[in-house]
């Protein structure tokens, strides 16, 4: 309970002992889903508020051509603003959840969720301005993917996602899923950076070699 009451406090900003708050601990239990979960899919209907209690998740668009396309990220103690969309307007999803990392979760039935938020003003304003951030997340998503340039956003990415050894553990097909793209034109342009000993490939992991032109490229 303890552990609950923690992140719901975190969460929301909000005093442990407030009454929303210990409602929504006590309705709420905690579960684990293992990598590769799927947590919820397009067309699902949505029956619990759940927070990331620890671990990583993403939440994924597919697209026509059959692409999956990152939205944005959950990490800890972050709730889903596409999940509060869907409980607030009693419509399902339209995209899907999928955890990245061994994840734990906190789980709270719809009823309790929506009775938290007619008895906390504050609670509502806090779920609506984190719903608006995504929003703009999203917003800039497309406008990057309608005006984009698919270089500079690949060389970012690789100076972003790399670890303090320069290595980046994430398959050819998952870095063009998070940028939106198909898996060939990520492969493509890797290999010709490898050619100019910017990268250095191998399956499944790859080290960015010199930062420094990716750093001009992505500027």
């Amino acid at each position: 309970m303890s552990l609950v009451i923690e992140h719901l406090s975190k969460l929301f900003s909000m005093s442990s002992n407030t009454k929303a708050i210990q409602a929504l601990a006590s309705a709420a239990t905690v579960s684990a889903a293992p990598v590769g979960a799927k947590l919820f899919a397009s067309g699902d209907v949505c029956e619990n508020f759940v927070i990331v209690a620890s671990g990583e998740a993403r939440v994924q668009l597919s697209t026509k051509t059959g692409r999956d396309m990152t939205l944005f990220r959950l990490l800890p103690g972050q709730s889903c603003a596409l999940t509060t969309s869907c409980l607030l307007s009693e419509s399902p999803y339209y995209a899907e959840g999928v955890a990245e990392t061994d994840l734990e979760l906190i789980t709270i039935p719809s009823s309790a969720f929506r009775e938290a938020l007619q008895a906390s003003p504050d609670m509502m304003r806090f779920l609506l301005s984190d719903y608006a951030g995504r929003i703009a997340e999203m917003t800039a998503l497309v406008d990057r993917l309608t005006s984009r340039d698919l270089s500079a956003e690949l060389a970012e990415f690789l100076l972003i996602r790399a670890d303090h050894s320069d290595m980046i553990s994430l398959s050819h097909k998952s870095i063009a899923d998070e940028l939106g793209t198909a898996r060939e034109v990520v492969s493509r342009k890797l290999k010709d950076w490898e050619k100019q000993s910017w990268v250095e490939l191998h399956r499944g992991v790859l080290k960015v070699l010199n930062r420094e032109a990716l750093g001009r490229l992505s500027r």
